[in-house]
């Protein structure tokens, strides 16, 4: 299908996108598991690579929360607050390296501890490196703050490497603790790797996301991710915590750290843009990109009209993908199935024996077969957009 008649149909189906999303707002809530979810099917991408190779991922804000001591180190049932670094080792096993980034020094070993202690992980721990350090923009020093109140919830703390107070965003700071701050492009770049490539980057840092981004500049612009998701949440500019719809000024001064401006930037460097929302049946991605775009996809600036109250703070989930690629491909026709197989609730997926959702082959595609690297397809979403076919 030519690029014009795609413009066409995303034009045709925006009404349905945004009209789906909106009777289904409350599925987009983090709480609800609809990243934990395809974390657990991502493995699948394996398909795109050769058997013989072990692919980079990295997790950028890392450690486990809202698990204690016996239960952190024993969990077997996915929870919204528990570390994805662990589900990524547990579910690829030996055919990936998890890097994964955590500033504050205690949770960092708590998740190395657990790396090695929980069932469906200890035979793989070796895959996990941690890095007591934060991710910026830039190579930098940087301070853990505590914002807010004397509260010890990760949700205080921020990564601060700009301004003193600028992380907690008007709150007041109680004390800081000096780090160590990279980027991804210095990361992905700095070592003595074959390729700086990385098959899945996540990113939910409490705020800082563009922070990150920022310093995935060339990584992005050359194409090196395959697959990246970030929290979209209220921490993202100090409007989006009102309990009341912004106004369009208010809209206008969020714009630059706003859903909008993510898939336009996204967008530039060749990615696709969805919200994740754990629907009842499956985990579905909606298009926010290109001319599927509408004001009112911006949940934060609106959050009542999908949770149908304020007292929900905005919590989402986004996950971006390259697009025409072999691993949007195996998103859409194979990933966001298996997503339909899987419990919905903090239900073990794994047993000491052995997985429970079973590890993939490691076959990979065809150049030319469809979604191969060279092969033209039409990712699409069945039963949900059906006249959606350029998604």
């Amino acid at each position: 299908m030519s690029e014009a008649s795609c413009s066409a149909v995303n034009t045709s189906c925006s009404d349905d996108v945004r009209t789906w999303a909106l009777s289904h707002g409350t599925g987009f809530l983090s709480r609800r598991l609809g990243l934990k979810r395809l974390t657990v099917a991502l493995p699948l991408l394996l398909r795109c690579v050769p058997a013989e190779q072990t692919v980079r991922i990295v997790d950028v804000g890392a450690a486990i929360h809202g698990l204690a001591y016996p239960w952190n180190m024993k969990a077997t049932g996915l929870r919204d607050d528990d570390s994805d670094s662990l589900w990524l080792i547990g579910g690829f096993g030996r055919r990936a390296h998890v890097h994964a980034f955590e500033p504050n020094p205690d949770k960092a070993e708590e998740l190395r501890q657990a790396a090695t202690q929980r069932p469906y992980t200890s035979s793989f721990s070796g895959q996990l490196t941690v890095h007591s350090s934060g991710v910026g923009a830039a190579v930098t020093s940087a301070r853990l703050v505590q914002c807010g109140n004397n509260s010890l919830s990760f949700n205080n703390m921020r990564l601060e490497m700009g301004v003193v107070g600028s992380a907690c965003q008007g709150k007041p700071a109680l004390h800081a603790v000096v780090t160590n701050a990279t980027s991804l492009d210095a990361f992905a770049y700095g070592g003595r790797v074959a390729s700086p490539d990385l098959l899945y980057v996540k990113v939910d840092v409490e705020g800082g996301e563009w922070e990150v981004l920022r310093g995935m500049h060339r990584l992005l612009s050359e194409g090196r991710v395959s697959v990246a998701s970030f929290e979209y949440a209220e921490a993202w500019h100090p409007l989006f915590s009102l309990r009341r719809p912004l106004s369009r000024a208010e809209v206008a001064q969020a714009r630059a750290t706003s859903l909008r401006a993510l898939q336009e930037r996204m967008g530039e460097y060749g990615y696709d843009t969805y919200l994740i929302n754990a629907a009842p049946s499956r985990v579905v991605l909606v298009p926010v990109h290109g001319h599927f775009w509408h004001d009112d996809l911006e949940i934060c600036a609106n959050r009542e009209r999908y949770y149908g109250s304020w007292g929900q703070w905005c919590w989402n989930d986004v996950l971006v993908v390259k697009r025409g690629s072999c691993a949007k491909h195996v998103l859409f026709e194979e990933i966001l199935p298996a997503t339909g197989a899987l419990p919905r609730r903090s239900r073990p997926y794994w047993t000491p024996g052995g997985a429970i959702f079973s590890r993939p082959g490691s076959t990979p595609l065809a150049p030319d077969a469809p979604g191969g690297p060279q092969g033209a397809y039409r990712a699409r979403q069945p039963g949900f957009f059906p006249r959606c076919d350029c998604m």
